[in-house]
């Protein structure tokens, strides 16, 4: 491993273990994101080994953000994003078995999708809070 890349995973530890949930939350969606379009580029030259290994990487986030789920909070709420993302990983399933492009983009823009939601829901809320205050 190069020096760059020990120091780049240290940086990549530390902006982990102090980020806060909703920036770990944001980090998962960023990080399926980012798989998926490289799994996207990958199947594009045919190079489906490798589009697979990133399909993986992907659905490991969004196996992340299933674990994350607290059903005591919103029952109703935390139920319907479960079946979500159930689905997202099911589509990607289909990708890999049919080498379609089309589940992974359907992935990508409900993802996208989802962390914008997320985004702001957490400005509106930090807005809220410097009101209450």
């Amino acid at each position: 491993m190069s020096q760059y890349n020990k120091h780049l995973q240290g940086y990549q530890q530390v902006r982990f273990n102090t980020a806060s949930p909703q920036k770990l939350l944001i980090m998962c969606y960023d990080g399926a994101i980012q798989f998926l379009k490289k799994a996207d580029m990958m199947m594009e030259k045919e190079q489906y080994d490798k589009a697979n290994y990133n399909i993986l990487r992907s659905m490991s986030f969004i196996t992340e953000l299933l674990a994350t789920l607290d059903d005591s909070k919103s029952p109703e709420f935390t139920s319907s994003l479960r079946k979500l993302y159930l689905y997202i990983i099911e589509r990607l399933r289909d990708a890999m078995r049919s080498q379609d492009r089309e589940p992974i983009h359907e992935s990508i823009r409900f993802l996208s999708s989802m962390k914008e939601t997320w985004e702001t829901a957490f400005r509106n809320l930090q807005v809220q809070q410097k009101i209450a205050v």
